[in-house]
């Protein structure tokens, strides 16, 4: 998909930037990758989870722990599955070009 958006932008714009859109992706998943653990922390916080406890925890605390490992990223994959729908690059576009 990088590469559609690289050659859409060499045609639109005539310059090649492929190697900025990787680096840019790159970019991109390494910071949502450290946004993620500082989520994550904070919202272990925020439900009382103590690691110390272990299975001691409330039983809100850890529900909470289940729905932060499982629930938030089957929701944010979903939203991932929403935008890929909306990928205007396809065969038929390719062939208009």
């Amino acid at each position: 998909m990088m590469a559609d958006v690289g050659d859409e932008d060499l045609l639109q714009t005539g310059q090649d930037r492929t190697g900025f859109f990787y680096a840019l992706v790159t970019l991109i998943g390494k910071a949502v990758s450290a946004v993620a653990v500082g989520v994550t922390y904070i919202g272990l916080g925020l439900i009382g989870f103590d690691s110390n406890l272990g299975t001691q925890n409330s039983s809100l605390a850890l529900t909470g722990l289940t729905f932060l490992f499982i629930g938030v990223p089957i929701i944010v994959s979903l939203i991932g599955t929403a935008l890929l729908l909306c990928y205007l690059i396809d065969f038929n576009r390719t062939i208009k070009l």
